[in-house]
């Protein structure tokens, strides 16, 4: 489609397209993406540069993914069994396509927060540049594609998600790099196209298995279109297409079914969902959609309401393409409320920020073409534009006070909170503020004043257990610490998941295998599940704490006002 038209997407493909008169664009429009590609961009560039944290919890786990991968990636066996095997089972729960891309990064890079970096910055130039290409293919105005990332990179869920390497910035990535895919074989539909569309499709269902809840509406739509119209070859250009992903996820599921098998009965029996999967689909689409304020912010959400009902009357647009984006959204939304095997967490819908935010753009673009809304359209631009500066930039490295900082989060919709379960907006300035360093080093030179005593103690295993799980204070972050540092440090917890809060189990025996113990005051991150954990939490505690078994051998401030507590096991 080439000559600017636009065709209903509810008739045919073989049907005479129905044409829509667009304005051409200035010829400085198409410029205007390069200038929000680059100042993005520079904009995370900075953001890491300032940013001295660890990543938490989860993020700390999927790096050491990440970095068993760049160890395959250096050693390669490729035409070995047990090197592929290995390849395709470093972590069960995800396919691997992320893990493997940040590997390479490590291998080129290292292991530090650089690759990291990098892999964010790349994964952020794709979803502009897709979420720019979808945009064209839907409204054929670069002007309006341009705002789409500007206002799309300033909701804060999506900019927060590109401080922390989780897997769900790459997920919103890919998952809008697929929608672009079925625009563009919708568009055209030949068997380059189809190809594009399966390995683009590939890409978003292995990024994080949940982007297929959100890319199957669009590409039934076609199915069913191309189907009644009884068109065979782009019904079997659609069934490659398909065929991309489904290898894809087979190609993880297959040598992970086992693994993921006892997945599923772990969980299916927490409490959690024990009131029964209309319970869960209610407490999780009540989760989701009280979600979308702090998700996109209160003013980028009131906008996006405005776009949806502005160009539902527009008839610039085809409207097809607005509903089904729309519908595909909403799908994708319901489909992924009907999973129970995880807490609702905002960042697990964030493919719904991409249609608000090219309808979004649509809006603005149409609002500078008109003389009476252009000042209209420049105010919500630089209230876009100051809410991400500021949310992303105060108190560090722009000082501000509590103050304003509390402002800056309440017009972004958030609670402030220094222990928040989702990435913090601001970098987190140096100086080892949270004190992973600090446990480090303690124990490193108690050991080495000790293989001083006693040499033949040299490689043992140094046992650390973590009472706390807070942010920066939980075992995965404790063991990338250990990693980064080259230690024999081995860290665990007496902590267990489950969904509704950490079990703690008391076992004595267990309690004196730990050299080690690292215990918090104040705030102690993740809560527990029972009172039966509760209690066994005191007891633990109780017992470190006792000087017949465990001595205090350090302690350090934190920023919170809590204290951390480092204690050795009693010398003999």
């Amino acid at each position: 489609m080439t000559d600017g038209s636009t065709r209903d997407l509810s008739q045919p493909s073989g049907a005479p397209s129905r044409q829509i008169e667009v304005v051409a664009p200035y010829a400085h429009d198409k410029l205007v993406f390069l200038f929000v590609f680059a100042f993005f961009t520079i904009a995370l560039f900075l953001w890491w540069h300032f940013d001295h944290s660890y990543p938490f919890w989860d993020g700390a786990a999927h790096v050491k993914d990440s970095i068993a991968y760049a160890q395959l990636i250096k050693h390669a066996h490729i035409f070995k069994a047990s090197w592929i095997k290995q390849f395709l089972t470093v972590n069960y729960d995800y396919p691997l396509t992320v893990h493997f891309i940040n590997g390479i990064f490590k291998a080129a890079l290292g292991f530090g927060r650089i690759s990291d970096m990098a892999a964010l910055l790349f994964y952020q130039a794709i979803f502009m540049a897709s979420l720019y290409g979808l945009s064209l293919k839907l409204g054929k105005n670069h002007l309006a594609a341009a705002l789409a990332v500007v206002i799309a990179c300033s909701y804060p869920l999506v900019a927060m998600l590109s401080h922390v390497p989780l897997l769900d910035y790459a997920y919103l990535t890919f998952t809008t790099l697929a929608l672009w895919g079925i625009a563009n074989f919708d568009s055209k539909m030949d068997w380059r196209n189809a190809l594009i569309m399966g390995i683009c499709l590939a890409l978003g269902a292995t990024s994080k298995q949940v982007s297929v809840l959100f890319l199957l509406f669009p590409c039934l739509f076609l199915l069913g279109r191309e189907t009644k119209a009884r068109h065979g070859k782009n019904i079997a250009r659609l069934a490659l297409a398909g065929a991309c992903p489904a290898l894809a996820l087979l190609l993880w599921m297959l040598p992970n079914l086992k693994a993921l098998a006892a997945w599923r009965d772990y969980y299916k029996n927490d409490p959690t969902l024990s009131g029964g999967p209309v319970n869960v689909f209610f407490d999780h689409f009540s989760h989701y959609l009280s979600g979308l304020v702090g998700m996109l912010s209160p003013g980028l959400l009131l906008l996006a309401a405005l776009a949806i009902l502005w160009l539902s009357r527009s008839r610039a647009l085809c409207k097809q393409d607005i509903y089904i984006a729309i519908a595909a959204s909403v799908c994708g939304l319901l489909l992924l409320c009907c999973v129970g095997l995880n807490k609702p967490e905002q960042r697990y819908v964030i493919p719904l920020a991409i249609a608000p935010a090219i309808y979004s753009g649509q809006l603005l673009a149409g609002w500078l073409d008109d003389r009476k809304l252009k000042f209209a359209a420049w105010t919500v631009l630089f209230f876009a534009l100051a809410q991400f500066v500021l949310l992303n930039y105060t108190p560090y490295p722009i000082n501000a006070s509590d103050a304003f900082e509390h402002v800056v989060y309440k017009i972004a919709g958030h609670n402030v909170s220094r222990e928040m379960v989702e990435p913090r907006p601001a970098p987190t300035p140096g100086g080892d503020r949270w004190g992973q360093e600090w446990v480090i080093d303690q124990i490193a030179a108690a050991n080495a004043k000790d293989l001083l005593d006693q040499p033949g103690k040299k490689g043992a295993k140094i046992t650390l257990n973590l009472m706390p799980s807070t942010p920066d204070l939980s075992v995965h972050t404790i063991d990338l610490v250990c990693i980064f540092t080259n230690t024999q440090i081995e860290p665990s917890t007496f902590r267990q998941f489950t969904l509704h809060g950490d079990m703690v189990r008391y076992d004595e025996g267990a309690l004196n295998y730990y050299e080690w113990y690292l215990l918090k005051t104040g705030y102690q991150g993740s809560p527990l599940d029972s009172q039966a954990s509760k209690d066994n939490y005191k007891k633990i505690l109780n017992f470190v704490q006792n000087p017949e078994h465990f001595t205090l051998y350090s302690e350090r401030n934190l920023p919170d006002g809590s204290k951390l507590q480092l204690y050795r096991r009693k010398q003999t």
